[in-house]
């Protein structure tokens, strides 16, 4: 697949010996989304790196806001191809990121004019992605409050 092949050119260009760590953007999230979702919020195979309120409602859409509820092992390939995250918009409400078996799944915050939920006063921000020479995210910056929009780190 198209994912493996580049990841594997990059690793023979730069590297050579080995893995190279990277990092998925994209619009649309995974299945596992969902999963690591409910397994930071039971405390088991999962942990938080940026928590999030969720409405009934909001937690079964990260289940289908998908193309598909069909798994195509990309976060398995992911995992055996040394990416460190996947980030993803489409659902401008959503912003949680979940660190689940050494992979970063995260939504990015709304950057639109509307929301999936109806929940139009929430600000529009952005997050800035600061990564180490080892791919290891020392920090992350400039998430606004949901609605004061205060710096919240």
């Amino acid at each position: 697949a198209w994912y493996e092949e580049e990841v594997d050119k990059l690793d023979e260009i730069y590297d050579g010996e080995g893995t190279m760590p990277s990092v998925v953007f994209s619009h649309m999230p995974l299945p596992e989304f969902h999963t690591a979702f409910l397994a930071a919020r039971s405390g088991e195979g999962a942990k938080y790196v940026l928590e999030q309120e969720l409405t009934p409602t909001e937690v079964t859409s990260i289940r289908k806001d998908g193309p598909t509820n069909e798994n195509t092992g990309f976060f398995d390939s992911m995992k055996e191809h040394g990416s460190v995250a996947y980030f993803c918009g489409h659902s401008h409400s959503l912003d949680f990121q979940v660190e689940m078996d050494g992979i970063t799944l995260g939504f990015a915050p709304q950057t639109g004019f509307s929301t999936l939920f109806g929940d139009n006063d929430l600000l529009r921000r952005a997050y800035t992605y600061h990564f180490d020479e080892n791919f290891d995210f020392p920090g992350r910056d400039t998430k606004a409050d949901r609605k004061s929009g205060q710096r919240a780190y």
